[in-house]
Parts: structure tokens; C-alpha cells; sequence
């Protein structure tokens, strides 16, 4: 069983598998969530690893069950648990009605002895390291013994990003939003994960011709999005399926032709465009597959990926044959979990500018439909689809700018989407004006116009303010550093009182360097995430750190 793995590490600490088991096995009978529940409470790898995914799940606002949780486990996590512990769980007398609040006490109790623990260990550590006082050692003992005694449950921090609204109804606007309130009744896939994946799909079949001028930089349709949810049950790919239908029915020749479903390298990528016809949708059902993809050493997949969205140029000269093409219309749509995606990110260089180059939006299952959904009365919906490209095509290689309306607009817009902001977020939603453009632009071409309206600029807001949401659920206050960002979370549970120098060495159980804590404050300092004070106690100098 999987679960004899961990047992005789967690021995010689204060356990209680038993409620540990009952825990777990009342989430699966589809128990209410305990609250004041955290990873920590649970000492066995393997029920840490359970309960991660049932929190993911409870997260998404989805039903806990068995094949669901099978789901949400990546493979290596279902091996290492395995079948037989699983359905322990399951037949182990659990039921949704009982009364879960004294197991849970109980992993509380144990928890805080843990911790106790762990503090011994700290202080014979400082006995035999240093030359700090019996009188300083009673200090810091009893510092951290009144924080045990106050440690209850721990909320959320305030203002802390959940899950982003649902999509403002300026977005969907015109023939995309029409073609999406008439899939929505037979499908169990987001609306706003519908939306997208056709504004984007759209774009990459209306071809490279108007654009929006920026400076010198030419906007065009093309544009990357990823779908991001917490499990296949997400209706991630699904969603696709159905706006397909009417896509092909505009262009049979880009449905069939023009889509890469996954890239192995950037060359594959430049001898998918080295055609007459550069129009390429890159289908990625598997963002993960992607990533890692990137990350290899040599790999010039990102590079490529980033001068296509920028100005259409891809040039691959690492082979006998050279490619070198101009006017390439390069389209990319992604899936993939939030775990995978926060896992493969450490692996991939994702805050170099690729990242940015997407529109990232958070999608769940909104209905379930036993049956599936029904044919669809697609209406007049096909054939404005149909005259949208068509004056596109006409309209050829025709600069589009925005009209008095829309540019006052904009001009009040600029200032906000401009702003630089810290961490990971900031680095993948730096491009949000160009995102707004391009999306704009592409509502404007959905309406046969040749300017930028207002209600286009309304829409394209619509869905950047969801975009940004989405990204800021996934990365939260993140910057890409391990060390950095766990002194954050700590220091966020720490609420007002914050946490003192030694508070937050003690945290890392003093396995990090007393150089990397200083790089990381530091780094949380200068970013205006954190601020330190210097204090007095007991004739003694300490600095004290609290998250802004």
C-alpha cells in the first residue's frame, strides 16, 4: 500500500494517521470542506498528495468523487498513491453526514506538536551553533511558544485572487458573441473559453492583411491564447469542437489544411508556413507538451514563436535547408491544468517575453449534459461570419485605425493597461496594449467595418480585464523566485504582526542561506511588496518584515 512509503519516516513524529484516513475518505463521500484545512495538517506523503488534489478540485467549485480525483492526479501522483490505497479510502466506512469536526481537531493537535517539535530542534541547533545566551534562547522559545499558542486556523489572505468573474457582457459582442449564446445550451465548455477560441481561430483564418499601427509595430489578427482549468473536466479542448462547425463552413481549406495540431520544433513550424498559404493555427491540447518542448536545450521553438506573433517573420538556419519566410500568419491555441502549468513554468523560460505574447483565460465545466448537446440552429450567424471575411480580404493589406469615439477611449485606457506591475503577473501581462489592439481590431473585421469602434474597444476590454484576472488567479503575487515567493505566502499568513528576521529563517527549518534570505527580502523590498521595521526587544535589535 502507498501509504506504508512514508510511514516509517513520519514514526518518530506526532501522527495521526487514522484521522488522516477518516478525513480524506469523508471528502470522497462528498463531505463539506473543512475550511481550516492545510496541506500541513497531514504528515504521510500520500495523503499530502490527495489532499492537494481534492483542494484543487474544491477550488474549481467541482464535485470531490473517485474519478475525479483520477483525473485531477498527474500519472506519476496515481502510481505513487495507487488504486488499492484509493479504494481503501473509499470503502472505509466514511459518509458525507458524519461528524468530521473531532478528526479534524485531531490533526490539529497534532500539527501544533509537530510544531513544538520542530522548535526543539531549532533551539538544540542554536545550543551547539552559536554563542547566543540561556536568557536569549528562553527569548526566542518563548516568542515562538506564544505564536504556537495563537496559530489558529488560517484564512486566505486578504484581497487574495480567486477565480475570475464571469466575462463581462460587453465581450461578447456581434457575430461572436451571437455564435456563442447559440452553442452555450448544448455545450458543457466556459463561454468565455468559447469566445476566445473563436476570436483567435477567426483571426487566423481571415488571413495577414489589415493591421493596426503602433509606433512602428504592425498589429495584425494573429494572436496566442491559452485555455487554462484544473483538470480535463474543465472542458478545455471540447470547447473547440463546436465552434468549428461554422469555421469550416466559412473556410474548408483552413479548417482542414492550415491547423498544426502541436509543434516538436520550430523547424517543423517554419516548413508548416514555407507554403503559398502562411496561415498556420498551432492546436496545442496539450500546452504541457509545448513547454517542455521549449525547455530543452537548443530548442527554438519560443524564439520562432515570439517573431511570428511580433512581425511575421521566421527564419530557421540551424539545417541544411535554410528557411527564411516573411508574412507569416502564426496563430496559437493552448490547454492546459493550472498545476501543470505553475509546474512546467520553473522548467521554461515562460517570463522571457513568450508568456506575455498570450492571452491566458481561466475556463470550468458550467453544466453537466448526460446526453450531450443538441444540433444547433446556427441561423444567420454563417453567413455574416462569411461577409466578415470576405471585406477582410478585400480590404487587403489596409491600415486600421480607431475612430474619434474609440480614440478618446483609448486615449483614457492607455495610461492603466501601460502600467508596470511586479512579479510574475506583471511579466505575463505586459503586453496588454497590444493585446487590446489586436483584439479590437479583429471585433471590427467580425462587423465588416474598416474602423475601430467604440463598442469594438469595449469588447476587446471585456476579455483583456478577464485575461488579466485569469492570470492574476494563476500567478498571484509570484515572481518566478522559489525562495522569494514562499517568504510572501509566509509573510501574507502572517497578517499585520509580520514575521522578524529569524521568524522567517526559521520558516526554511535554517536550510537556506543566510545570503539567499537576504537576496529575497530584499528583492520583496525594492518591489514595494514588503516593508522592514527595526525594533528594540529586550536590549536587543531586530528587524521586522510585513507584506504591503
Amino acid at each position: 500500500m502507498a501509504g506504508s512509503k512514508t510511514q516509517a519516516a513520519s514514526d518518530q513524529l506526532p501522527t495521526n494517521h487514522e484521522a488522516e484516513r477518516a478525513v480524506l475518505g469523508f471528502l470522497l463521500a462528498g463531505g463539506n470542506w473543512p475550511e481550516d484545512l492545510a496541506v500541513r495538517d497531514f504528515s504521510l506523503e500520500v495523503n499530502q498528495i490527495l489532499f492537494r488534489a481534492m483542494d484543487a478540485i474544491h477550488l474549481a467549485g467541482e464535485t470531490i468523487e473517485l474519478p475525479r480525483l483520477k483525473v485531477q492526479l498527474t500519472e506519476k501522483e496515481l502510481n505513487y498513491v495507487g488504486i488499492g490505497y484509493l479504494a481503501d479510502l473509499v470503502s472505509g466506512g466514511c459518509y458525507r453526514e458524519m461528524p468530521i469536526a473531532p478528526y479534524v481537531g485531531k490533526l490539529k493537535e497534532a500539527t501544533s506538536k509537530r510544531d513544538v517539535l520542530h522548535l526543539g530542534h531549532i533551539l538544540i541547533g542554536h545550543i551547539h551553533s552559536d554563542d547566543r545566551s540561556s536568557l536569549e534562547l528562553l527569548d526566542i522559545a518563548g516568542a515562538a511558544l506564544e505564536k504556537l499558542r495563537e496559530r489558529g486556523p488560517q484564512p486566505a489572505p486578504a484581497g487574495a485572487p480567486g477565480w475570475p468573474e464571469e466575462m463581462r457582457e460587453a465581450a461578447f459582442y456581434g457575430v461572436a458573441g451571437d455564435l456563442v449564446r447559440r452553442i452555450g445550451p448544448h455545450t458543457e465548455s466556459d463561454p468565455a473559453a468559447l469566445l476566445l477560441q473563436l476570436l483567435i481561430s477567426w483571426g487566423s483564418l481571415a488571413g495577414r492583411g489589415p493591421y493596426y499601427l503602433a509606433e512602428a509595430d504592425r498589429h495584425h489578427t494573429n494572436e496566442f491564447a491559452v485555455i487554462v482549468g484544473t483538470s480535463s473536466k474543465a472542458r478545455k479542448g471540447t470547447s473547440y469542437g463546436r465552434i468549428m462547425a461554422p469555421l469550416r463552413a466559412v473556410d474548408e481549406t483552413w479548417a482542414d489544411t492550415r491547423q498544426v495540431p502541436g509543434l516538436g520544433s520550430g523547424e517543423a513550424l517554419a516548413d508548416a508556413v514555407d507554403v503559398e498559404d502562411k496561415r498556420v493555427l498551432v492546436q496545442e491540447g496539450e500546452l504541457a507538451r509545448l513547454l517542455a518542448v521549449i525547455g530543452r536545450e537548443g530548442s527554438t521553438v519560443s524564439s520562432i514563436l515570439r517573431t511570428a506573433w511580433d512581425h511575421g517573420t521566421m527564419a530557421v538556419a540551424t539545417r541544411a535547408k535554410k528557411v527564411n519566410v516573411q508574412g507569416a500568419h502564426i496563430s496559437l491555441l493552448g490547454h492546459i491544468t493550472r498545476d501543470e502549468l505553475l509546474r512546467r513554468l520553473s522548467e521554461t523560460e515562460m517570463g522571457n517575453g513568450f508568456g506575455n505574447r498570450i492571452l491566458w483565460a481561466c475556463a470550468r465545466r458550467t453544466k453537466l449534459l448526460p446526453h450531450g448537446g443538441g444540433e444547433i440552429d446556427f441561423g444567420d450567424v454563417i453567413y455574416r461570419l462569411k461577409v466578415a471575411t470576405d471585406c477582410t480580404r478585400r480590404m487587403g493589406n489596409t491600415r486600421v485605425r480607431f475612430n474619434r469615439e474609440a480614440a478618446a477611449v483609448w486615449e483614457r485606457e492607455y495610461a492603466g493597461l501601460s502600467d508596470a506591475r511586479p512579479g510574475m503577473l506583471g511579466s505575463m501581462t505586459s503586453r496588454a496594449e497590444a493585446h487590446v489592439v489586436r483584439l479590437s481590431l479583429i471585433y471590427a473585421l467580425l462587423d465588416a467595418a474598416t474602423e475601430i469602434g467604440p463598442q469594438h474597444l469595449a469588447a476587446a476590454l471585456a476579455v483583456w480585464r478577464y485575461c488579466f484576472d485569469s492570470a492574476r488567479f494563476i500567478w498571484g503575487d509570484a515572481l518566478g523566485d522559489p525562495v522569494a515567493d514562499e517568504v510572501l505566502r509566509s509573510l501574507a499568513g502572517a497578517g499585520g504582526e509580520g514575521m522578524t528576521r529569524w521568524e522567517v529563517s526559521d520558516r526554511f527549518s535554517g536550510h537556506k542561506k543566510a545570503s539567499e534570505l537576504d537576496r529575497a527580502l530584499g528583492m520583496l523590498e525594492e518591489r514595494g511588496l514588503i516593508r522592514s521595521v527595526n525594533e528594540n526587544t529586550n536590549g536587543r535589535r531586530l528587524t521586522r518584515y510585513r507584506k504591503l
